[in-house]
């Protein structure tokens, strides 16, 4: 990472007379904010660039769902550098009032505009304490919100990051609060500006990120919300296209995970939608969709960091199938961890799969569906199963599971097992009824979806948002009882896959087997191996994986 030094910075006290020179702005309520934070990606657009439109983006798709063309009064206006504010639950940007200006007319400041859920739009005016902090004019390049806090990339004055009062109530409503000229330039800008289309917040170290297109390079940069240093993070060049900008940046709040759009991506005429994954070093990019070239465009969001499941759409697994999700625990509380296993990651949306491994393989170097061990098999008599649980959230929560028993490629009300998880790291344990006898009598995949909740008295369903836990979906196998292993077998140290057979006599189908996996070929029950949270090696898996767990529910995916 390379740190360049700021050059200028007009602090508060040194603003404080600025502030004393002019009146604040003034704003009725809004009329339709959002009830809270919708989880979702918006974008401000505009084919002709004399009207903007708010859309819902489908971040995963690329794809813009209109909600109004914008109108201030009567008349058509441009939105840009726009963002979300998580404490109002609206969107605040700037009106290009005149742009561009023809010779020798202006200037035309922009003006601070808001915008509720509907479109409905109202504008507080330049900035009120812009002539006293020595600018004659105002033109936004970028900006994001941050609770009452806007911030904007100029370009007149070139190269600025304002940040200015959007809080309705404050006396200093529409005030530039701090003035601070950018650490350095792009090279090669013959506007002398750092070339970015867009910024957001990150709410974890303050840093405003955006990609730099600098060069013929694609380079993720983060400037100091305080201090205007700007940052070199990463150079993407190879992962990410060569497009006329980047105008859409999307922040995902709780992690260090952004979606950023590349419009007219390798001059294709299209725009596609990336995720990058800042934690990972080196960042992993990861393509989601594409549509046509938005063109004329800049994101807003309010983004948290979510969990998705991958089985098939037949189980309800994306947004578009009315799928679960769950709002990671880290975002209200980064010292709490509450999930599956041990690890956890967020995604954009569901990845249905008939592999059911698409959310697990989608960050190579995170195996995040890790409570329940890839060649998993269940007693068929009386499946059973007990998972690893993280928790030190103080309280219990509760583990909820679906088992396809009757392979219908649907989850059903009969199929679902609860457990309480405890209020400490440990287990929760899991048992269904016994499979129907027709279905029962020969080894047959299931598919297998867990939530954990982290509200103990919750009425588990397959359809809903909730806070804090995770889902995890896995494919596994149901097998009818088989011989158990003799005594003085070795010890078992791989994940436990049902109960232990106490009592059961040679021959006996018993109830389950702790750290064994059965072998349809022998007929016998052969050791695992492994951790409890990584997949299982050894030849019970082998013979596994060239028996029963090779077969796959032949289902039709929808879309």
């Amino acid at each position: 990472m390379i740190t360049f030094v700021h050059k200028r910075l007009i602090s508060l006290p040194l603003a404080i007379g600025a502030l004393l020179l002019s009146a604040a702005a003034t704003i009725p309520p809004a009329a339709a904010p959002f009830p809270s934070c919708p989880n979702l990606g918006y974008m401000f657009s505009s084919a002709s660039g004399s009207q903007s439109t708010l859309s819902f983006y489908d971040i995963s798709k690329a794809s813009l769902v209109p909600i109004k063309d914008l109108v201030l009064g009567s008349n058509p206006i441009v939105v840009n550098a726009a963002g979300y504010s998580s404490t109002q639950n609206v969107f605040w940007g700037t009106h290009a009032v005149k742009n561009p200006p023809k010779p020798g007319e202006g200037p035309f400041p922009d003006e601070i505009v808001r915008v509720d859920s509907l479109g409905n739009t109202d504008s507080i005016g330049a900035p009120g304490n812009l002539a006293a902090l020595g600018h004659s004019d105002y033109l936004a390049l970028a900006g994001t919100a941050q609770g009452n806090r806007y911030y904007a990339h100029t370009k007149q004055p070139a190269n600025h990051l304002f940040v200015i009062d959007i809080d309705p109530a404050s006396a200093t409503l529409g005030h530039i609060l701090t003035d601070v000229t950018l650490s350095r330039i792009s090279p090669g800008n013959p506007d002398a500006m750092l070339n970015i289309g867009d910024w957001d917040y990150n709410d974890s170290d303050g840093g405003l990120y955006g990609v730099e297109l600098s060069g013929g390079k694609r380079k993720v940069v983060k400037v100091d919300s305080a201090s205007g240093v700007v940052t070199d993070v990463a150079d993407l060049s190879a992962d990410l296209p060569n497009s006329d900008n980047y105008g859409a940046v999307f922040m995902e709040d709780g992690t260090a995970n952004f979606y950023v759009g590349a419009n007219n991506a390798n001059m294709s005429g299209q725009s596609k939608t990336f995720m990058v994954r800042l934690d990972l070093t080196p960042p992993l990019v990861q393509p989601l969709g594409s549509a046509a070239s938005l063109r004329i465009n800049d994101g807003a969001d309010c983004l948290l960091a979510t969990d998705f499941g991958d089985a098939p759409d037949t189980y309800q697994t994306s947004s578009a199938a009315k799928g679960p999700a769950h709002v990671m625990t880290q975002v209200f509380d980064s010292s709490q961890r509450f999930h599956l296993g041990t690890l956890v990651d967020s995604d954009i949306d569901g990845f249905p799969s008939d592999t059911y491994d698409s959310d697990n393989t989608n960050v190579p170097s995170a195996n995040d569906e890790d409570a329940v061990p890839a060649g998993t098999v269940l007693n068929s008599n009386a499946p059973k199963l007990t998972v690893p649980v993280t928790n030190n959230t103080g309280k219990a929560g509760l583990l909820a599971g679906w088992l396809d028993l009757d392979g219908d490629g649907t989850f059903s009300a009969a199929e679902l097992a609860t457990a309480s998880a405890p209020a400490n790291n440990g287990t929760a344990t899991l048992s269904w009824p016994a499979r129907k006898a027709s279905l029962a009598r020969q080894a047959t995949p299931a598919a297998l979806r867990l939530r954990l909740y982290a509200d103990a008295e919750v009425t588990p369903d397959n359809t809903t948002w909730v806070d804090g836990g995770e889902i995890e979906d896995h494919l596994v196998a149901l097998e009818p009882g088989a011989t158990p292993p003799a005594a003085g077998a070795p010890p078992v140290v791989s994940p436990i896959v049902g109960d232990p057979p106490a009592g059961s006599a040679p021959g006996d189908p018993g109830t389950g087997v702790s750290g064994y996996a059965y072998d349809p070929d022998t007929g016998t029950w052969l050791p695992r191996t492994g951790s409890p949270v990584l997949p299982l090696v050894g030849l019970g898996v082998v013979v596994l994986g060239a028996g029963a767990l090779l077969l796959r529910l032949s289902r039709r995916r929808l879309v």
